[in-house]
């Protein structure tokens, strides 16, 4: 049965030894004359280390180790065991590189194995991930040890988290590809590249308008979810099936992962997966954990909840109390529809001395100019025709259904709302309120 030792990083540092002494007996009877025995005693040393034992234990186990190795040189199971063990000896030794035992011994590996173990370099770029170097500085050290070990494709998968942390996305899809071509079993391997994919999404200008990338992100998440079943993993399907407007399969994703860990964002996302697919009681009781654990008493979940089932009155109160702490331009324009459809009274914000986001909020704000009359100016069409990307469309479908809903034209209103649901941007708060306003006009 192959036996596999893991490398773990123990609390305190092991002390470095530039050789190994042979272990001393009281007498040659107790001495083990076997290799098998040989093997018992490094993996008893190897099981104390991983407990946290001193160097005294990593020094006897690569001692026997190397005792068995002697007696078969040719068996890769025990020149891995070996290896792994004077990794670790220099991985947790003061000096800052391999030592010549390492290197050595690496030389020596059979070919089969040598692929899968990291090279000795590898214990030279941990220093530096210890001394918190920046992803600049660590991407040429891996592609070092790339370039001395092609076929690794743990080592290809460890350069494309650090070019997602340099925020050079598409070098780090490349690189996970490359992983993932080396070794296609590794659930880690997988969701790297779909999470790798799913930057690229998130870097360009409307992340929901990349459906083509969002279809291979999510091919490469889900198949790390059904291996490796996780709340991380889980989470990020379910998202991903949200972009491409599959809400039950979305639904069914998040509440996995929201059964797992409920924390804020796997909280968030099924909600918003509960709401896209109507099931507004299971939206309720996730939104009071959410409100318990960012500790608000009104988010605007609240306020969609209490509409969907016909209390506009309630629903205005809350969007009113998120209003009032909030600058926003269309906050402020969701509370006064709220209050228009609830027939309460609302002091409205001067819109113009409210601060828009980019120069697409700003054509919101200017399109709604606060006038006497209450009224909208300018063309009624102006937003949709503006618009330049699904995000925007979404918007402008939704605050166009507003100004025909103030003009007292409830038909056209509702067929804006019903547009809003027919474009990309699926968890945008204006598509989430379309569903729901739609059947309350």
């Amino acid at each position: 049965m192959k036996i596999r030792v893991q490398i773990i990083i123990l609390a305190g540092l092991l002390s470095a030894c530039t050789s190994i002494a042979p272990v001393k007996y009281k007498n040659q009877e107790t001495a083990p004359a076997t290799t098998r025995e040989h093997l018992l005693l490094a993996d008893d040393a190897m099981t104390r280390v991983r407990k946290g034992y001193s160097s005294v234990d990593i020094d006897k186990a690569i001692y026997h180790y190397g005792i068995a190795l002697k007696t078969h040189p040719e068996n890769i199971i025990i020149q891995e065991l070996h290896y792994r063990a004077l990794f670790i000896r220099d991985r947790l030794s003061v000096g800052s590189t391999a030592s010549t035992h390492l290197i050595d011994s690496h030389k020596n590996l059979n070919w089969l194995i040598k692929k899968t173990l990291n090279p000795p370099g590898y214990v030279n770029y941990l220093k530096e991930v210890d001394d918190k170097k920046s992803a600049t500085r660590l991407i040429p050290l891996m592609q070092k040890l790339i370039f001395q070990q092609p076929d690794n494709a743990y080592l290809w998968n460890a350069l494309s988290e650090l070019y997602d942390d340099n925020k050079q996305y598409w070098l780090a899809v490349a690189a996970a590809k490359m992983a993932n071509q080396l070794n296609k079993d590794v659930p880690k391997y997988m969701y790297q590249l779909g999470d790798s994919i799913n930057n690229v999404i998130q870097s360009q200008d409307c992340r929901f308008d990349e459906k083509e990338y969002a279809k291979s992100a999510v091919k490469y998440i889900a198949r790390a979810a059904a291996k490796q079943p996780n709340q991380l993993y889980f989470d990020n399907t379910g998202l991903q099936y949200m972009h491409l407007g599959l809400f039950p399969i979305a639904y069914q994703s998040s509440k996995k992962a929201y059964d797992l860990e409920k924390n804020e964002w796997t909280i968030l996302h099924f909600i918003d997966a509960s709401l896209l697919t109507h099931r507004y009681k299971e939206a309720k009781e996730a939104a009071n954990h959410y409100a318990s654990i960012v500790d608000k008493d009104a988010i605007e979940s609240y306020a969609m909840i209490s509409a969907s089932e016909g209390n506009l009155g309630a629903a205005a109160e809350i969007m009113q109390k998120i209003n009032h702490s909030s600058d926003g331009v269309l906050v402020e324009l969701r509370t006064r529809w709220l209050h228009e459809l609830a027939g309460t009274k609302y002091i409205e914000k001067d819109i113009q001395s409210l601060v828009p986001k980019g120069r697409w909020q700003a054509s919101i704000s200017a399109y709604f100019k606060q006038s006497s009359s209450n009224e909208v100016r300018g063309p009624q069409e102006q937003l949709v025709s503006t618009a330049k990307n699904g995000c925007q469309r979404t918007e402008a479908y939704f605050y166009t259904a507003y100004s025909y809903w103030k003009q007292q034209k409830k038909d056209k209103a509702i067929e804006y709302l019903k547009l809003v649901e027919q474009q990309t941007a699926t968890r945008y708060t204006e598509y989430l309120w379309a569903g729901i306003l739609k059947n309350q006009l």
